[in-house]
């Protein structure tokens, strides 16, 4: 999931960022974080600001939040609030599986979404059902994806962006337990003016060590903290 929950998408979220997608990329199965940019659906906002009714079709609730953004998925389907991002698995998925996933990842310290289990009404326009599956939180950021063209400069460009030696001691951290815990195809989003910056999505272990996908990230996060140690430091707000 992302639960997976930011190129900021149009007026919404900033350039380069992506949202995640709770279990078809996110929680077990092996697939590419989504643009989000490809394959939505938008969702009107509120219906007073259209003179709507709330019952017009095209407006949509899930567990009382209204729906941003409707993804496909090759496992079900994805909802984005302004909160969480709701994902829906179909038969074939269990939604137990994909949890456990992501908390022995967080039991072994790599920085995921908060997720959890739900059941909830969607409401889409005048039609209401029960539906369950996972809810994260909706993470924002820039996005990248170490295997892609790029992907490794991207991260490395805004861990230079951090003078704050507690934060990038986190990333770093962050990053070693990913490694360790063998995170293949390593991508989410990081911001520097969050704390913790770095969260990953789309996991996916291969339960050995993964020292090759981290080395470069590793070793220019690692030479930062060299360069700033002794500089001290001038504050304690992230990204500073």
């Amino acid at each position: 999931m992302p639960l997976w929950p930011l190129q900021r998408p149009r007026s919404l979220a900033p350039l380069g960022t992506r949202f995640h997608d709770a279990g078809a990329s996110g929680f077990g199965s092996h697939a590419g974080a989504w643009e989000p940019t490809a394959g939505l659906r938008e969702r009107p906002g509120p219906a007073l600001s259209l003179g709507l009714s709330s019952e017009t079709e095209g407006v949509m609730r899930i567990a009382g939040e209204s729906v941003e953004r409707e993804v496909p998925s090759r496992e079900g389907a994805v909802y984005i609030t302004t909160r969480h991002v709701y994902k829906v698995f179909g038969g074939r998925t269990n939604p137990y599986n994909v949890l456990g996933i992501y908390k022995i990842a967080e039991a072994k310290g790599v920085p995921v979404p908060n997720t959890a289990k739900f059941t909830a009404q969607l409401q889409d326009g005048t039609h209401t059902r029960t539906i369950g599956g996972l809810r994260s939180t909706r993470v924002s950021g820039r996005f990248f994806q170490l295997s892609k063209p790029g992907g490794e400069r991207i991260l490395i460009n805004e861990i230079r962006k951090i003078t704050n030696r507690k934060l990038l001691e986190t990333v770093i951290e962050g990053l070693r337990n990913a490694s360790r815990h063998g995170v293949v195809d390593p991508q989410g989003f990081i911001d520097v003016n969050r704390n913790p910056p770095l969260t990953f999505i789309d996991l996916h272990s291969r339960g050995t060590p993964n020292t090759a996908s981290f080395e470069e990230v590793l070793e220019a996060a690692e030479t930062q903290l060299n360069e700033l140690a002794g500089t001290p430091s001038r504050s304690r707000t992230p990204g500073r």
